[in-house]
């Protein structure tokens, strides 16, 4: 893409940012997919969403106290101006202007997808690239996978950009509505804790393609683990009608609430 070419979109984008709401999202990055163990509880949101109005969600992880994995969701600002260099990165260096859609000709198996995706002026795409970074200099797509690796190694690494004063630090991003899905136990698994809801039953949760579903609180979240994204694996719990539940949880980003 030319400089010149960069450059309007930058304008366009700069009058196009002043209206951009909260929960419009400009620019989100998401990993999906890949072999993950299936008695996980913590389902992962977005690693990287930019609103219209600047914030910044992300998510770090940290070592926890019983050897688990904590994810912690974190928040920050940026200025009009850090948004369009931020857009100008992922749209020029980051390849996504001219990106196609899918990206997935690897030979490996189970591997985990990243999902780009950049709503702006001149510059909406969505990309989605299977095995981001297991891929040989002789890929046909070489050049553009090496342009998605440093647009997620930035996206991945924002937390770096944060504590060097890059963006506003808006402290950890507290959700107030997570997604619980009840599945069946597998294999050897039983129960393990009794049902965590006085005003929730099973009934409760929507049907949907063989799992049950349902939005909840964030202090209907917190009777599972407090916070919720510190829950560990393998949680299965004893309903009130007598039948044992798997429970998956995510956090819900700001566009994501009902």
């Amino acid at each position: 893409m030319g400089r010149l070419a960069m450059v309007l979109i930058l304008f366009v984008v700069g009058c196009w940012i002043a209206p951009a709401g909260p929960t419009d999202v400009v620019l989100r990055m998401s990993i999906t997919g890949g072999l993950r163990y299936p008695g996980a509880t913590v389902e992962l949101p977005p690693r990287f969403t930019l609103y219209g109005d600047g914030r910044v969600i992300y998510s770090i992880e940290r070592p926890g106290l019983n050897g688990n994995t904590i994810v912690e969701l974190r928040q920050a600002r940026l200025t009009e101006e850090q948004m369009a260099a931020l857009i100008e990165f992922a749209a020029g260096p980051g390849g996504l202007a001219s990106a196609r859609e899918h990206h997935g000709d690897v030979p490996i198996s189970d591997a985990v997808t990243t999902n780009f995706e950049v709503n702006a002026p001149g510059v909406g795409n969505r990309v989605s690239v299977y095995a981001l970074g297991n891929s040989g200099d002789d890929d046909p797509d070489a050049a553009e996978r090496m342009a998605f690796e440093g647009l997620a190694e930035k996206l991945q690494g924002f937390g770096a950009e944060v504590a060097a004063g890059n963006a506003e630090d808006l402290g950890p991003f507290e959700p107030q509505a997570y997604r619980v899905t009840l599945d069946e136990p597998f294999g050897p698994l039983e129960a393990n804790r009794e049902w965590p809801w006085d005003d929730l039953r099973p009934d409760d949760f929507e049907p949907d393609g063989g799992y049950r579903v349902r939005v909840v609180t964030a202090d209907q979240a917190a009777a599972i683990a407090d916070p919720p994204t510190s829950a560990p694996d393998t949680i299965v719990v004893l309903a009130p009608d007598g039948a044992e539940y798997l429970i998956r949880l995510r956090a819900l980003l700001p566009d994501e609430v009902p």
